[in-house]
């Protein structure tokens, strides 16, 4: 949870200090603001299981990606410094599906 807290903020505020496609002005950056949006609906959805978690956080990965793959278009570097962070949300997704993983085998054990 800590490196989604902290990529998401840093998402937050370099989007909101320079703008992460062209300008801070550029109404494509309004974009990014689903990102941790669909992230936090979707993991309360499932109720902040890890299995959920990671779906949904695989989900704003997916997003942050076409985001970045729009972007890149206007700004390659904007788009490629956006891209960093839909690797940041797929590593989050895959933490979460080992720890989905590992409960899954530990409750199996367990039996």
């Amino acid at each position: 949870m800590t490196l989604i807290g902290l990529s998401g903020t840093l998402m937050i505020w370099a989007n909101l200090a320079v703008g992460m496609i062209g300008s801070e002005d550029s109404p494509f950056n309004l974009l990014f603001a689903g990102v941790p949006i669909i992230a936090f609906i979707g993991s309360a959805m499932a109720r902040f299981r890890p299995l959920g978690m990671a779906i949904s956080h695989s989900a704003a990965a997916a997003a942050q990606a076409g985001i970045a793959a729009m972007g890149a278009q206007i700004d390659a570097r904007g788009g490629t410094f956006s891209a960093l962070f839909a690797g940041l949300w797929l590593i989050a997704a895959v933490l979460y599906w080992l720890a989905a993983s590992r409960a899954e085998g530990a409750s199996k054990s367990s039996r």
